[in-house]
């Protein structure tokens, strides 16, 4: 389930581009944010973070707002490349690595751009 997180960023370390580890003040969890661009954070910004609560007490955010500065960004997700997967083991059913290699992975594409557009909604309301 897609959660909200909002607050000033209380620490903030880059673990390569477009995945940041952070600390949100009033959020118990380390949030993982992993955008497609270049991520805006400062100490002190205030945020909102959207996305969900990962096995292991992480928080994995899908989107984010920078209210301080004004930026947002969210992860990326290819829902073309998905389809064709999925496309691709129906129409190819008779061939057992396309029915049980590309089908799982579009839907869990699917499903995870699903979250992707949830996340981006929730920040901006």
């Amino acid at each position: 389930m897609i959660e909200k997180v909002l607050g000033p960023v209380r620490y903030y370390k880059s673990l390569g581009r477009g995945v940041a580890q952070l600390e949100v003040t009033g959020c118990p969890h380390i949030i993982e944010l992993y955008t497609s661009d270049a991520w805006v954070l400062n100490d002190g910004d205030v945020v909102r973070i959207a996305g969900e609560k990962a096995q292991g007490g992480k928080f994995l955010g899908y989107a984010y707002f920078n209210q301080t500065r004004n930026v947002w960004g969210n992860a990326s997700c290819d829902r073309t490349t998905s389809i064709v997967f999925i496309v691709a083991s129906v129409v190819f059913f008779w061939g057992i690595f396309p029915l049980f290699l590309h089908l799982p992975a579009g839907i869990r594409g699917l499903k995870f751009c699903r979250k992707v557009r949830q996340a981006v909604r929730l920040i901006h309301q």
